[in-house]
Order: structure tokens, then C-alpha cells, then sequence
């Protein structure tokens, strides 16, 4: 049946009866964030920006209206990273960390690699370390306050929708960003998305009008540097 979604056994492990409006909110919370991106790529293109960096210099927007989709959810909480511009959502004491991996699906999930200082600075927080080598040793003393489930999808500035997108929990996390991990597929078709923003709008700075189930969290706005581009993708997103 259209827009019912059933839970995976991990979902509902990691987040229990919230699974079912936990997917929802990343479904629409990575769909919107791709829409307002898209948006602000078309209006680049319409003064003569000939590159994709306007469609990826959204990626604060795109962590803003991800989060803005927990609130009010039981068991939400905002959480705001030393020197971030945004927050993350934690539910169920699970930190969710989206990012883009990839513009298309030829690139494995499994490859994917968190690129960005901020998050891979939280996952370190909370306990995600690279892989023990045979000359390390164990750290029994360890212990990280929040679950981290990392979002991973794959999106371009050429289409309006999310190409696919993965979600779980990493074992370890190298150096340099790669995710050792086996991720599942998430169902993004659960919740009816409408339209997102007036370009001109949004590129002024004010807040996009959304269709979808307004969510009041308020919109932080610490001093921060930007994030460094992404190396995956051409068009500097997070």
C-alpha cells in the first residue's frame, strides 16, 4: 500500500516504536534539503553561475530543514556541535548524521566517506574510532554518550530527488572519512513531499515555506567556518 512504510528489525532496534516516524522524517528531511539545494542551484544558473557551487554551498540549509523534521518528536533533542551553524537530531539517544556520499549510484554506499570536519569531529566524540590495527591496543575505558547513525544518500543538482539514500552504524571510521559499514537501503516514498521554496526567497535568506508537517524547532546561527567541499562530488557540498 502507498505511503506505509514497515520498519526494518535494526530501525526498530535503534529507535523502537518511533522507527516508522523516524524514516519519515529522514525521508523528508533529505528530500527537502535536495529541493531547496536544486532551488538555489536554478537561481546560480538563472544570473549566469556556469558551475554547480551555489547548488552546493547549501549544505547548511540541507542540515537545518533535516533536523527541523525530529522536532516534536518524543524522544527528540537538538544537538549543536562545538562550531557547527547547525544542529543535528538525536532520537532515541542516536546522534543522525546525514551527508551526501556521491551524485549518482555508481559509487558503493559502502565506499561512502564522511568528509566533513564537524561530523567526523562528533563521531570521534562519541566513541567512533578507525580500526583497531594488530599494534593498537584495545580501549576498555571507552565510552561515547550517543549511538551515531550515519545518513548517507546520493544527490545532484540536476534532479529535484534524492537518487537513494542508506542509513546505520559504523564500526570504525578511518582518517579519512571512509565508513566501515553495512548499511541498509532506505524507503524514501513513505511521505508525500510538496513544494519547498520561492528561489528568491530563499536566496535572500529567508526561511523556505514548506508542505510538510511544519516543525518549530528554531533556527540556530553560531559563527562557524564553512565546512570544506566535498571531495566526492564536483559541486562543493558537505
Amino acid at each position: 500500500m502507498a505511503g506505509v512504510i514497515t520498519p526494518s528489525s535494526w530501525a526498530v532496534e535503534q529507535f523502537g516504536a518511533q522507527a516508522v516516524e523516524v524514516v519519515r522524517c529522514v525521508a523528508a528531511g533529505l528530500t527537502l534539503g535536495q529541493r531547496a539545494a536544486r532551488t538555489v542551484g536554478e537561481a546560480g544558473r538563472g544570473v549566469g553561475v556556469v558551475d554547480n557551487h551555489p547548488y552546493g554551498s547549501a549544505w547548511v540549509a540541507r542540515h537545518r530543514l533535516f533536523a527541523e523534521q525530529f522536532a516534536g518528536l518524543p524522544g527528540y533533542e537538538p544537538f549543536h556541535p562545538k562550531g557547527a551553524p547547525y544542529t543535528l537530531a538525536v532520537v532515541n539517544g542516536r546522534v543522525i548524521i546525514p551527508f551526501r556520499f556521491a551524485d549518482s549510484l555508481q559509487t558503493p554506499v559502502t565506499l561512502a566517506r564522511l568528509d566533513a570536519k564537524i561530523p567526523r569531529q562528533v563521531s570521534r566524540e562519541q566513541g567512533v574510532r578507525p580500526p583497531v590495527t594488530l599494534f593498537d591496543e584495545l580501549d576498555v575505558d571507552l565510552a561515547s554518550n550517543l549511538t551515531v547513525v550515519y545518513v548517507a544518500y546520493a544527490a545532484n543538482a540536476d534532479s529535484d530527488e534524492v537518487l537513494g539514500a542508506w542509513w546505520g552504524v559504523a564500526s570504525a571510521l578511518d582518517d579519512d572519512g571512509r565508513l566501515l559499514w553495512a548499511p541498509e537501503r532506505i524507503d524514501l516514498g513513505g511521505t508525500p513531499i510538496g513544494s519547498v521554496v520561492d528561489a528568491a526567497t530563499f536566496t535572500q535568506g529567508a526561511q523556505p515555506s514548506l508542505d510538510l508537517r511544519p516543525r518549530g524547532a528554531a533556527t540556530e546561527h553560531p559563527a562557524a567556518e564553512p565546512e570544506p567541499d566535498h571531495s566526492d562530488a564536483a559541486d562543493g557540498d558537505e
